[in-house]
This record gives C-alpha cells, structure tokens and sequence, in this order.
C-alpha cells in the first residue's frame, strides 16, 4: 500500500519544526506498540473495525476502496447540531457513492490526505491502522468534521503556579475544539472546506480556551509556545475522521486576579508528586515537554 505523502509531513513540520514537539502519529514520530494494542480495546458500541484483509478493500497506487459494513454508528446527538455547523454523514457504498463537498475532497488533496470513492479523507497513517488484528469503523462516527478535528489544550502557567482544572475529579489540562472562528471564518467557509491550520488560529483558540473556560482574561504580554503536537488514537475516531492535538504553554506575566470554578493553582513541586500521576498519559507529555 502507498507511503504516507511528503505533503502531511511537510504541513506537520511547519506547524511543529522541532522533534521534541512531535507526539505520536505527528511528523516522523510512529506510534508506539502500546498505542496500537489499544486499538483492539475499543468497544463494541464505537462500531466494527476495518483492516486490510477485508474482501472489498482495494488500496494501491491507483485508488482507495472502502467497502461497506464498518461506518460507526450515528451518535442520537447528531441531530441537535444544525446541519449549517458540521459535516453531513455519509453512508459507505461502492454502487454509486454519494461525494462529499467537492471542496472537502480538494482540502484533502491539499493537506495531502487519500480519498476513498466518496471522496472522504483518510488518516495519514491509515495503512498503519488498517493492518491485521486492529483496524478502525468509517464514517463520520461521533466527530463534527470530516478529516482532521483540531484539538487545542493548554498548559496555563503564571510566576511559580501551574493553573489546572477538574475532569472527572481527576486533574487535567484546559482543553477544547478549535473553532472556524478561531481562524477569522463562519461556519459556512469551513463546511465548504477552507479549513486552515495556522500557528495563528492555535494561539487564538488557547487564549480562548482560557478566557471561556478558566475565567481568566489573558493579558496582551501573555506569551505562548507551541510545545507539542500529536495525532492521539481515541476510542471515537476513524479511518475518515480523527483528532489532532496541539498543546500550548501560555505564560502569564503575572498571577490572575480571580479564576473560574474548577481552576487550581499548584506548584510545580505538588503537580509532579501528587498530581500528574493521576492525570491522562498525554496531559503528563504536554506537561513535560512544557516545563522541561
């Protein structure tokens, strides 16, 4: 099967150009072994997993078909988002294929991503994922957007405090979706697929993140730093649509006046002896590649 293109590599260095930033599945960085075997540990319910030895599947220099019968199941949800703020969904066929937008097919060209016979992107590393004894469902699944959804988290730092929030009583990272405002676009520009991913619109959704989530008005002196990227493998995603993290250190100058509720302020000594050993493997990464 083909190679991952030059093309995601190049955008991924040119967000991330340095080594120590890139997580797995981001640039040159592989996903380990322990990653992968979690992949046979996804429920049920996430939908059934296409591999390559699947009669129907057909990926070669030429084209990529997906047969039916892996698509994850429509989350009952789907419906309360209007249909003008995400992808519609559309079911795997071969006889016929319903295309996507033609715009999402050329966003996928340019981001260097293979299409399927609808015209559905695929995960850059999808020839990894598909082999025998993993595999993932097609489909939109859960997701908003076809192709990558972009996922910014960020570690919050002031003089001598780390600032942390609460998810599921356990620490965590502040954390949300990119959004097209973000970026200076409506919904309407991004469901057309003008879908950039600019260093600009990741320093705007952090500070964003921050002032939503944590109560904290981010002072123009505040700096930040892109300090890690990554393509984590989630028990939500599939072949056609993933999740790509990118974490960012802002520095604020000063401590903050007044946090929102669920926001702590901890010392770098308390965080790694109490805290981040209770936290997601992939906060604990940002953490240290921020405060290395």
């Amino acid at each position: 099967m083909p190679a991952q293109p030059d093309t995601v590599r190049e955008h991924d260095i040119g967000l991330a150009p340095h080594p120590h930033q890139w997580g797995p599945g981001f640039a040159d960085h592989r996903y380990p072994g322990d990653h992968l075997t979690a992949l046979t540990q996804r429920p049920a319910s996430s939908g059934p997993r296409l591999t390559i030895l699947a009669a129907g599947f057909d990926d070669t220099a030429h084209r990529c078909l997906i047969p039916p019968g892996y698509d994850a199941p429509e989350p009952p949800c789907r419906d309360a988002v209007p249909v003008s703020r995400r992808d519609e969904n559309i079911a795997t066929t071969v006889d016929n294929p319903a295309p996507v937008m033609p715009g999402i097919r050329a966003w996928s060209a340019q981001r260097g991503w293979r299409v399927d016979q609808h015209g559905r992107p695929l995960h850059p590393h999808h020839v990894v994922l598909a082999a025998p004894g993993l595999g993932l469902p097609t489909g939109l699944g859960t997701s908003t957007w076809w192709g990558e959804n972009v996922r910014v988290e960020v570690v919050l730092t002031a003089p001598g405090r780390i600032l942390l929030t609460d998810h599921d009583t356990d620490p965590a990272l502040l954390g949300g979706p990119s959004t097209p405002a973000d970026y200076y676009l409506t919904h309407a520009q991004w469901k057309a697929g003008r879908r950039p991913v600019t260093w600009a619109g990741i320093e705007v959704a952090a500070r964003r993140i921050v002032t939503t989530t944590a109560g904290i008005a981010v002072p123009s002196d505040a700096t930040a730093v892109l300090v890690r990227a990554e393509r984590p493998l989630t028990p939500a995603m599939t072949f056609h649509a993933w999740t790509c993290v990118y974490t960012v250190h802002l520095q604020l100058p000063r401590l903050p006046t007044a946090t929102g509720p669920g926001v702590h302020m901890v010392t770098e000594t308390r965080l790694r002896r109490q805290l981040m050993p209770c936290m997601h493997r992939g906060h604990r990464d940002a953490l240290d590649a921020a405060l290395h």
